[in-house]
Formats: structure tokens, sequence, C-alpha cells
């Protein structure tokens, strides 16, 4: 059943703007990194002024294949595996 929001209209435009904005953004940022990053090349640290301003360092993570599991061991990735149970917000483009 859908709640009519005409009184807070003014929020669901203001959400609408936001989203719009942060995909402008995104894409900026996305443009700045990337000019970063060419920059750095293989170093791992980049200055302004003499000071260090940005870093790109290698770092280490363990992280669960799950594919691998799922392929090898189906039944333990089977009684491992947990589901649940989210409530998405979005705002719905026009």
């Amino acid at each position: 059943m859908a709640v009519d929001l005409e009184r807070i209209r003014w929020a669901v435009e203001a959400l609408q703007m936001v989203k719009d904005r942060k995909a402008e953004l995104k894409a900026t940022e996305e443009m700045a990194r990337d000019a970063l990053e060419q920059a750095l090349g293989d170093s791992d640290e980049g200055e302004l002024d003499g000071h260090v301003v940005v870093t790109w360092k290698f770092i280490k993570r363990n992280a669960l294949d799950q594919k691998f599991l799922r392929d090898t061991y189906p039944d333990l990735y089977e009684s491992c595996k947990r589901v649940t149970e989210v409530r998405r917000f979005e705002v719905v483009d026009e």
C-alpha cells in the first residue's frame, strides 16, 4: 500500500537533487583520482608544497573465496551460508 507524501514533497525532491549531485561528484572524483594515480606511477606518495597529500600503497587483506568454497565444498558452503533480510530505501527516478 502506497502512502501519499504530498505534505513532505520537499523531502522527495531534496533526495532526488542530492542523488543527481552525488553522481556528478562521483564522476569528478574518478577523474581526479585517475589523474593522480597516473601522476604517481610507481610512487606511493605524492606531495604539494613539501607535504604528503596523497598516498597509494599496497595492502594485504584476507578474503574468503566463496566461489571456490561453493564449488569445492558445496555441503560446507551451504551449512555456513546465512540469508539475511534488509530493507532497501530507494528514490525512484521518474
